[in-house]
């Protein structure tokens, strides 16, 4: 087996002011769905009750719902599309994902049972991969069926011995289309369609190998979909490709028995279908003649009307790759393609109806690319997506990668221009331009849920925004203003409570490109463009002072550093690179690298007062230039494609580079990190969790065990994780073998720790909850650069209640 890590290219640099690598990331892809290609069991619900979908196009996609918002995340990208994915879950609530790379014709694997997710191959023998579904046994071990190309077989790979080994289950000519698999009482049970002789074919291994059986004579199309009841007799789900007939299949009476389900024109394509605990049957499908999406239920010759649960819409076509799962509490939740919008769709039974929602879309993403970093070094950054007209955002707190949609209507067009800001709890704010109402909106999610507001009601207000916000919460924004002339206008407040926007700049000029910094005594610091000569404003004298600095300039950007002193980058009609600096008392201009920079760039200053720029070179690439304090230095971070446009950079204080930016050829979002200079050692702090036991009741006692190791390389100082006890455990005390705990926050304050060397916390609580109750452990802050966040948080699980909940559990994923 061999492991490829994705969307990560290291590059080696000569600068000696950084470390020696550079990690680049897509955050966010264009996405088109038009050849998703999901199987019948690509959903998921966990323990917690929240949503796991895989899904497919030109790239290999992950979404979770927690109720309350989608975050969505990129798991691979190839030069063409991603077919076929299927998803399971673990019995820790791990995501285990199975598809076909159709570039190179691999069966692939993504987990991220580590932690973190990582991509394998599992087969590379011919072009395979075909058809893939994927199941998990008692033991956790993953069984996936899948369609070998080249030879026309059906295959079936396992880790039950602790590789990924491959075997051809059925290796008649033209079988193993249309799979689909189930596990129970470790028997793997697939079903498949016989091409060749127009069959639908069912096999288990509960004698050891796999037993071939046709269950009926029938051309098979859109997938087969099996589950398995209580008592490990298969049931599955098909389309009847000559009769046009949804049908079903079962062998509980001992030998196979098949009926029509649904004989309304043409329906029963795309069918998954799922069993609950009192063996009644689920299945939803796609209804071709009305473009629906259906569902019904029942048992063998006994089938509930069909229901349609997506398709009033006009011009609608919903519900091709149909995936359904039940909740807990025998809910059923599908996912499915909009063919009609080019997007993923979701659906669930809400108390009297179908509610349905859109959970992501055809995407073109990542311009307007803006990022800051919060005080434990994690990124967040805003942007925009031109397809579907919507404010993004992006966040590594998790340790990967995930997106949010952040303000979205069918009616209107919002988020360019968007600049993002972070305050010291961590909470994001965002300022955004509403193109269909011309006003200028912000967002925030210091309540947890994203909000969002229009905050200048005047017209044709809110393009070229920048936004600050200080450690009271107080958010600064600049922003151009036309109300006939063009004018740089400026406004401060909070979520609710904004003040009077006023006219920052003191001249009728145009107010583009503004860029704006806050120093420590409050004051704003506004660089702009004003009939293309550079301007900078301030209120630092207790009114707006106006001052031209340059002539014919592109685009602009400004940092204040811990003085106050102020510091500009920016690019003039030669193409240059210029750093303009009041730090002297005068202004005084530097070029830094001459005839190679476009039109966007962006600065920081770090906690030493060395200046950071990203920038986007005349070659199309995104370079770095920082001064020392003797000379400038530049090095390009991404020269793959035309990258760097709508750049953003933002410093940690431990010296880590973080930029966001545009990938112009892929229409993407991209991720580069430096980590920080040599006064910052390196530090691998790696997090484990543990709980003394797993399976309890309310009242009972629970132990919590958090070892934090530094793994080197160098020591590390000012080590802090947080173990905040989730709903459903009381805390009742704690031991913490160094450093010290509060669990009024969950901080544990560590403080040093050496290369080699380990810290223990040991937290006590009581159950106070009922079901499944994860309890999250995360370094949160580190005076050291840690060149592997992937091992920073660790988590442990317990199951609280009846004791037959956790095997229900298991047997509701192993029968999806």
């Amino acid at each position: 087996m061999r492991l490829r890590m994705l969307f990560i290219v290291v590059v080696l640099l000569s600068s000696v002011h950084v470390h020696a690598a550079i990690l680049i990331e897509t955050i966010d892809a264009a996405k088109d769905f038009t050849y998703s290609y999901a199987t019948s069991h690509s959903i998921a619900v966990d323990g917690s009750g929240h949503i796991h979908v895989a899904y497919s196009g030109n790239g290999l996609y992950y979404a979770m719902y927690d109720g309350t918002n989608w975050f969505r995340k990129v798991l691979d990208v190839t030069e063409d599309d991603i077919e076929d994915c299927a998803l399971a879950l673990d019995s820790s609530g791990n995501v285990h994902i199975s598809y076909l790379d159709n570039v190179n014709g691999w069966l692939k694997y993504a987990t991220n049972t580590s932690g973190s997710w990582q991509v394998s191959v599992l087969d590379d023998s011919a072009y395979v991969g075909g058809y893939s579904a994927i199941a998990l046994d008692d033991s956790d071990k993953v069984h996936i069926s899948y369609y070998d190309w080249d030879n026309d077989t059906l295959k079936y790979v396992t880790n039950t011995t602790g590789q990924f080994v491959p075997q051809v289950v059925d290796g008649n000519s033209i079988t193993g289309y249309c799979t689909s698999i189930a596990v129970k009482n470790n028997v793997v049970h697939i079903s498949y369609d016989d091409a060749t002789n127009q069959q639908l074919k069912y096999t288990n291994n509960s004698t050891g190998t796999f037993v071939l059986q046709t269950v009926e004579s029938v051309d098979i199309d859109k997938h087969t979909s099996i589950a398995l009841d209580s008592n490990g007799k298969a049931h599955i789900s098909y389309y009847d490709a000559t009769d046009d007939d949804l049908k079903y299949a079962t062998n509980a009476t001992g030998v196979f028995v098949s009926e029509i389900v649904d004989a309304t024109d043409d329906t029963g394509q795309f069918s998954s279908i799922v069993i609950d605990s009192s063996d009644t049957v689920y299945i939803g499908y796609y209804y071709a003649t009305g473009k629906d999406l259906k569902y019904t239920s029942g048992t063998a010759g006994n089938w509930a009307a069909p229901e349609t649960v997506d398709g009033s819409s006009a011009n609608h076509d919903v519900g091709k790759y149909c995936s359904l799962t039940l909740d807990g509490s025998g809910t059923p939740h599908l996912s499915y393609y909009d063919d009609s919008n080019d997007a993923m769709s979701y659906a669930t039974w809400s108390v009297d109806h179908w509610a349905v929602q859109h959970f992501d879309f055809h995407s073109s993403v990542g311009e307007y690319a803006s990022i800051a970093v919060d005080t434990s070094g994690f990124s967040h950054v805003s942007y925009y997506d031109s397809d579907s007209s919507a404010l993004m955002y992006a966040t590594n707190v998790s340790g990967s990668w995930f997106t949010e949609i952040v303000d979205k209507s069918d009616d209107y067009d919002v988020g360019e221009y968007c600049a993002v800001a972070v305050d010291t709890n961590g909470k994001v704010h965002i300022s955004y331009y509403d193109y269909t109402n011309e006003k200028l909106k912000y967002a925030t999610n210091i309540s947890g849920a994203w909000q969002n507001e229009t905050v200048d009601t005047r017209e044709n207000t809110g393009k070229h925004t920048a936004i600050a916000v200080e450690a009271d919460g107080t958010v600064h924004i600049s922003y151009m203003y036309i109300p006939g002339y063009t004018y740089l206008h400026y406004i401060k407040g909070s979520f609710g409570n904004w003040g009077s926007p006023i006219q920052a700049g003191t001249q009728q000029i145009e107010g583009l490109y503004s860029s704006l910094a806050v120093d420590a005594t409050g004051d704003v610091h506004i660089c702009y463009r004003g009939s293309y000569n550079l301007f900078y404003t301030t209120n630092a004298s207790g009114f707006w002072t106006n001052v031209e600095l340059a002539q014919s300039i592109g685009q602009c950007a400004i940092a204040v550093d811990g003085s106050s002193n102020v510091h500009i980058s920016y690019n003039d009609n030669s193409r240059n690179l210029v750093y303009a600096t009041n730090l002297a008392g005068t202004w005084a201009h530097t070029t830094v690298d001459p005839a190679n920079s476009r039109d966007d760039t962006a600065i920081s200053v770090d906690t030493n007062g060395n200046v950071h720029i990203s920038y986007y070179t005349t070659q199309y690439h995104l370079n770095h230039a920082t001064h020392t304090g003797s000379s400038w230095e530049t090095t390009p971070i991404d020269e793959n494609g035309d990258v760097g446009f709508y750049n953003g950079i933002a410093l940690h204080t431990n010296g880590d580079i973080n930029m966001a930016y545009y990938d112009y050829d892929n229409e993407g979002l991209k991720y580069a990190h430096v980590p920080g200079g040599s006064s910052s050692p390196t530090a691998d702090i790696r997090i484990e969790k543990s709980v003394d036991q797993t399976r309890v009741m309310p009242g009972d006692p629970v132990t919590y065990t958090i070892i934090a190791t530094n793994t080197g390389p160098e020591d590390g100082t000012g080590v802090q994780v947080t173990d905040l006890l989730p709903e459903g455990l009381d805390y009742q005390s704690h031991q913490a073998l160094q450093g010290s705990y509060d669990s009024q926050t969950g901080l544990w304050t560590i403080g040093d720790l050496t290369d080699g060397s380990s810290a223990e916390l040991r937290i006590t609580a009581a159950v106070s909850g009922k079901g499944r109750i994860i309890n999250i452990a995360q370094r949160t802050l580190s005076d050291s650069t840690d060149p592997n966040p992937a091992n920073d948080r660790s988590q442990a699980v317990i199951y609280s209640g009846d004791p037959v909940l956790p095997f229900m559990m298991l047997l509701l994923e192993e029968e999806k």
